[in-house]
């Protein structure tokens, strides 16, 4: 029964830790087994016996490794401060499973949203509301301000620093300082993104939405209508993302604003009005940047041999004197320098390489 073989088991241990949950009762009681397993993954603890659960050297040695194991470690030890902050200290998040006393620990705290910001929300509602804790958690982790006391996400330097680390956290200020227009205009000077959380009012104002489309162009779909009509805020929005494009309402069909939008993102070109879809000097620069553009021209152009021969590369249009016209068209959508294809692929919002538009990514 190799099960309930010391030798094997611990040679199973020691390649993968999964092997103890298929060991006999004796060897997870077995006290070298263990410790081989915890060893080598903290949350093999949880195929131990009970009294290995118990074993502080053994719920050491798991917590070391992966501070959640403390979840499997027997209720006197996770009252235990020393174990616990090295528990929190390799992950913050085990400060869900340390003893309620110890929640309430401002050490154990600090160490834990220090670690992982989001362990705030373990914490006891007192630490919650620690002006020094809660700074420090939304210096890791903007968001966990939606668990910080009422007064602190009404306190500026809390929410600001909360945005400055991502934007989103701005969701969970205070009311009264999303209607706050000087705070929201230092806001969105360090993160534009967060204008979307302003009140209606602030999203009308024409100096606010100014400066959050330049330091983040993709925030003009939660400007007002009139404002994305205004030319000078929709040309500093498709300078900064070209994808801005597509929320410029009447301003899709005006050559200046499609004309800045595809050298930034030749993609864009997606969104601009037939007539420029037609306008040599658009296709061109939004090819210029981006050879998959080129699906997005009219299809006069698209069928048109002589352009697209204009449209390839200088150093390669020999080789596509020859191609058939279809082969010619596919060539000039491939047909881009290296490091101009990484610019383009490169975090795009809203746009893929094939020009499908795609949830731009955000992590919490």
């Amino acid at each position: 029964n190799f099960k309930a073989d010391p030798q094997v088991v611990l040679a199973a241990v020691k390649q993968d830790e999964k092997a103890l949950q298929y060991a006999s009762s004796e060897l997870t009681d077995n006290r070298e087994v263990v410790m081989a397993a915890v060893l080598h993954k903290g949350s093999a603890l949880c195929h131990a016996s009970p009294q290995l659960r118990a074993d502080s050297e053994i719920v050491m040695a798991a917590v070391r490794q992966d501070g959640l194991a403390l979840a499997h470690a027997a209720q006197e030890l996770r009252e235990e401060e020393a174990l616990v902050l090295l528990a929190v200290k390799q992950n913050g998040s085990a400060l869900a499973f340390a003893g309620a006393l110890l929640q309430g620990n401002s050490r154990i705290a600090l160490a834990a949203v220090a670690q992982r910001g989001i362990s705030l929300k373990h914490a006891a509602k007192e630490l919650q509301a620690d002006r020094n804790i809660v700074l420090v958690s939304v210096r890791q982790k903007g968001v966990a301000l939606q668990h910080a006391a009422a007064e602190l996400r009404a306190d500026p330097e809390v929410v600001l620093a909360a945005v400055q680390q991502h934007y989103e956290a701005f969701q969970y200020a205070a009311a009264a300082l999303k209607a706050d227009r000087n705070f929201v205009l230092s806001v969105v000077e360090r993160a534009g993104r967060a204008l979307q959380f302003a009140t209606k009012e602030l999203q009308a104002d024409r100096e606010l939405v100014l400066k959050a489309v330049t330091q983040a162009g993709s925030v003009l779909r939660y400007a007002v209508k009139e404002l994305q009509r205004d030319k000078e805020i929709v040309l500093r929005a498709v300078a900064e993302n070209g994808e801005a494009l597509q929320y410029a309402r009447e301003l899709k069909k005006d050559k200046d604003v499609v004309l800045r939008a595809v050298q930034q993102q030749g993609l864009a070109l997606r969104h601009a009005g037939p007539e420029l879809q037609a306008d040599r000097e658009v296709v061109r620069a939004a090819v210029r940047q981006h050879g998959r553009a080129f699906q997005f021209a009219s299809s006069e152009f698209q069928s048109c041999r002589d352009f697209c021969l204009e449209l390839s590369h200088h150093d390669v249009q020999r080789k596509h004197e020859d191609l058939s016209d279809e082969e010619l068209r596919a060539a000039v959508l491939e047909d881009r320098p290296k490091k101009r294809a990484r610019d383009a692929d490169s975090e795009q919002e809203g746009v893929q390489t094939d020009g499908r538009a795609v949830r731009p990514k955000e992590t919490l």
